[in-house]
């Protein structure tokens, strides 16, 4: 076993300001046409690779994953990554030994010239989600969706002594696909996987198990929803979401009740159908429900604009006055909130305001929200996959209830005209 070498990608000098990824993929592939790597040959890892280019780990993974795409490369679960048999090399060329890339601290085969890894604990769990790069890069995880469940999960996993890495599948500019990132946790020898999916994404899901569908570990997804198929997974639903934000409402005395949202969405009409139904089992009318969602496909809403728009001429109207008013999420309660107030009105005093998904703004301005369990969702995937490892078989669904978070907006002082 040769020790502690260190080799340089050609061409490229060490140190050398950063490569764009473009010019990275456009290397790895000549390694491959060259035959420097030959058809069958383990790659070094990406870890490897990203330190030797001089660049982030996302970085790297925008290059190899297009390699991965065109099917040139291949990834063999925790063995690594693999030059396709499909691949294009020079005719006859059988060399095995790839040409070493990097190996920094780490012992390598001589022969093969790839970087070994040292074994693995048996706990070591990879977590895949989506995340803004600069809040990563911070260290700071948020608050939100799923930067609360990702520091959750890392957290209480690692109370058992086991170790937990993260991949941010959203690199700069770009989303970088599932199977990539899993890809890549397997080559760190992971024995366990978390997923977060903020909404149901089959394609995702497809391609997820498609890569780690010989690696027999044990996998949890983490959604919004409820997941079509048998593929263990922890959700909250958005249907007893939206029937706890009317319910809520009902016990506050509102008699008539208004949903307002700028877009279009599964997840929307969900909302919608059980405030319906919360109504219906308190003996109101459905039709005590107006419903307001502009018929726009496209859910883009990155400020509280859109609902501030739309709620403006319902405001001046005088249809909020008495009303309960559930906001698609909060940031168009956020619009809402903001629109009554330029118009004289209050939240709490006029009509009663309640959002989803308990976001900062809700908080500092005090309207009640339907906060989802992340946190209680990240908790019991830790559990969950940690008894796995010992054996546990893993439930195939557990469905998790968010939680009605009271604050101002919706409570009336004595002698408010509520609209019966």
């Amino acid at each position: 076993m040769a020790k502690d070498k260190t080799y340089t990608i050609s061409g490229l000098k060490p140190r050398e300001a950063s490569p764009g990824y473009q010019r990275i993929e456009q290397d790895l592939r000549r390694h491959v046409q060259t035959g420097d790597w030959p058809v069958g040959s383990f790659v070094p890892s990406r870890r490897d690779l990203a330190a030797a280019y001089g660049v982030d780990l996302n970085t790297l993974q925008r290059a190899m994953g297009a390699l991965l795409e065109d099917g040139i490369l291949v990834s063999d679960g925790r063995r690594g990554t693999r030059v396709a048999s499909g691949a294009s090399n020079p005719s006859g060329q059988e060399r095995f030994a790839a040409k070493p890339i990097t190996v920094d601290t780490h012992e390598t085969d001589g022969n093969a010239g790839v970087s070994r890894k040292q074994p693995q604990t048996a706990g070591s769990l990879g977590v895949v989600a989506q995340l803004d790069p600069h809040s990563v890069a911070t260290a700071d995880y948020g608050d939100f969706w799923s930067g609360e469940i990702v520091a959750t999960l890392m957290r209480e996993f690692q109370k058992t002594g086991g170790k937990a890495t993260f991949y941010n599948s959203s690199g700069p500019g770009a989303t970088i696909p599932e199977y990539v990132a899993i890809a890549s946790l397997l080559e760190e020898g992971i024995n366990a996987l978390a997923v977060i999916l903020p909404v149901e994404a089959p394609a995702a899901i497809a391609q997820a198990l498609t890569t780690i569908v010989e690696t027999n570990i044990p996998l949890i997804f983490i959604n919004d929803k409820a997941i079509k198929g048998p593929f263990p997974h922890i959700f909250y639903d958005q249907h007893t979401s939206g029937y706890q934000a009317a319910q809520h409402l009902i016990r506050c005395g509102y008699k008539q009740f208004m949903f307002i949202f700028p877009f279009q969405a599964a997840w929307v009409d969900e909302r919608i159908e059980g405030a319906i139904h919360a109504l219906e089992d308190a003996g109101l009318s459905a039709n005590a429900l107006a419903i307001h969602v502009e018929q726009r496909p496209q859910f883009d809403m990155t400020t509280f604009n859109e609902g501030y728009e739309m709620a403006a001429p319902i405001v001046q109207s005088g249809r909020l006055d008495g009303c309960g008013i559930i906001a698609g999420n909060d940031t168009a309660a956020e619009g809402i909130f903001k629109a009554a107030a330029a118009a004289g009105r209050s939240a709490g005093r006029d009509f009663g305001l309640i959002g989803f998904d308990n976001s900062p703004h809700s908080r500092e301005l005090g309207i009640t929200t339907v906060c989802p369990p992340f946190a209680a969702m990240a908790e019991h995937a830790a559990g969950l996959l940690s008894r796995a490892l010992q054996g546990e078989e893993l439930p195939v669904q557990v469905r998790m209830r968010a939680r009605v978070v009271p604050r101002a907006s919706t409570f009336s002082p004595a002698g408010a005209r509520l609209r019966g």
